[in-house]
């Protein structure tokens, strides 16, 4: 059963409206009996329930088996992180003060579970067409706060500043941009970008979706994020082209080498930083942004070996938030894999990648789905780069627009395909979007 027309209309405006709030309000928190809450975190929480009362009176078993087995397959690796700082948490009889702060800062502030369900009531809802409704919603709330910006200070001046921003790739950065720089939507942009230059019918079939897209995002002007946007591009785009050759399925034998050869790199990478990687760039004259001072306080907390077993998820987070203003100036590591290798551990931290990268690439991807398979790949390309230098993995929005993203795949096909498995036929609320 599918919702009349001026129903269907309804249920399409509160959804999005709901949606513009959750990004409206990207930085805003609450206290509610000693535990920090986000507006987000909230929002996404109101759109779950509802989206489970919608369920209530237009069942769609299809969809909520589809969207079930995605939610469960993304939310493995925080599965894997969580059971990991258990282990931790009882055999080194952590402060009850770290593991609280792991709990809120995993399960309250972000959740991933949380971004998978609320991705997952755009798609029960409208099915594919859910990842434009939520891009408009970003793209509202966005331009709610670049019109403000030019009401204020001019449409000229904020155009100005924003070609002087483009042109010296952020070297000069105005006031007005400043004010237009909202890290995480620019980061939940680039995804939509990416998707969209990757699968370019799209483009062509949402152009409006596409310029304010781009408009939004060069506004914010994230390097890293353009630089992870053109890598993942590229490994996406000639992968996609490979696809289209015979022996095709060695593609996938080709991403899970890859991605066991990421987390050797990364490890190295993370022992670089350890034996003082950054503080050899800035007696080089590299410009680090304070990050040889983050990584030294950090360098206390972990030791580069198979022995290291961790410290539980939230205790980088914990540590920072105490050293902040005393001895550096930010409470974040700027580096998202260092920051787990700490909390996890050598073995933690290897299960918690392979959970990360190799199982969402082969959830998506099986049944010899290849072409999924890459676009989720390059999705994690994207957000490998992105969490080198930046904080991506406490961006609970980012997580929603990837997970949304990634299940929004042939997710009609698959609904299809489900229903015929459980009723032998396509049911009738699925038939409209049958090929």
């Amino acid at each position: 059963m599918k919702p009349e027309p001026i129903v269907e209309r309804l249920v399409t405006f509160y959804f999005v409206g709901m949606a513009v709030l959750m990004n409206y309000f990207i930085n805003n928190s609450f206290y509610f009996a000693r535990i920090l809450l986000s507006y987000q975190h909230l929002f996404m929480l109101l759109i779950i329930v509802s989206g489970l009362c919608y369920l209530l009176v237009y069942p769609n078993l299809g969809r909520m088996y589809v969207i079930g087995q995605s939610a469960a397959a993304y939310s493995v690796a925080l599965f894997v992180m969580t059971t990991a700082s258990l282990f931790i948490w009882f055999t080194k009889q952590t402060d009850p003060e770290i593991i609280n702060r792991g709990f809120n800062s995993y399960f309250i502030y972000k959740c991933d579970i949380s971004a998978a369900l609320c991705a997952g009531v755009f798609l029960y809802v409208f099915g594919e067409k859910g990842i434009w409704n939520y891009l408009t919603a970003i793209l509202i709330s966005n331009a709610l706060t670049v019109i403000t910006i030019m009401v204020q200070n001019g449409v000229g001046e904020y155009l100005r500043q924003l070609s002087t921003l483009i042109i010296t790739f952020a070297g000069t950065t105005g006031p007005l941009m400043l004010k237009a720089e909202i890290h995480e939507l620019a980061f939940c942009l680039g995804v939509f970008l990416l998707y969209m230059l990757l699968f370019p019918k799209t483009i062509k079939e949402k152009p409006l979706h596409f310029s304010l897209a781009a408009f939004c995002f060069l506004s914010a002007f994230k390097r890293i994020a353009i630089l992870s946007i053109v890598l993942a591009f590229v490994t996406g785009f000639l992968l996609l082209r490979f696809s289209r050759l015979r022996g095709s399925q060695n593609i996938s034998k080709i991403i899970t080498a890859v991605i066991i050869i990421t987390v050797v790199v990364l490890m190295g990478y993370i022992g670089l930083v350890k034996n003082g990687l950054f503080a050899e760039l800035e007696k080089a004259g590299v410009n680090t942004n304070g990050r040889d001072v983050i990584y030294r306080q950090l360098g206390f907390y972990y030791d580069f070996s198979p022995n290291f077993t961790g410290n539980g998820m939230g205790f980088t987070l914990y540590q920072l938030k105490k050293l902040e203003g005393a001895r550096i100036a930010v409470a974040s590591a700027h580096n998202d894999f260092l920051m787990e290798y700490i909390d996890l551990g050598f073995i933690g931290f290897i299960a918690w990648f392979l959970a990360f990268t190799l199982v969402r690439t082969k959830f998506f991807g099986r049944e010899k789905n290849i072409r999924a398979e890459i676009f989720v790949f390059s999705i994690i390309i994207m957000q490998i780069v992105n969490s080198c230098t930046d904080n991506t993995f406490l961006y609970p929005l980012f997580s929603l627009t990837i997970i949304l993203l990634m299940m929004s795949y042939d997710f009609d096909k698959r609904v299809r395909n489900a229903d015929r498995r459980f009723f032998g036929h396509i049911s009738e609320a699925n038939k409209s979007e049958a090929a």
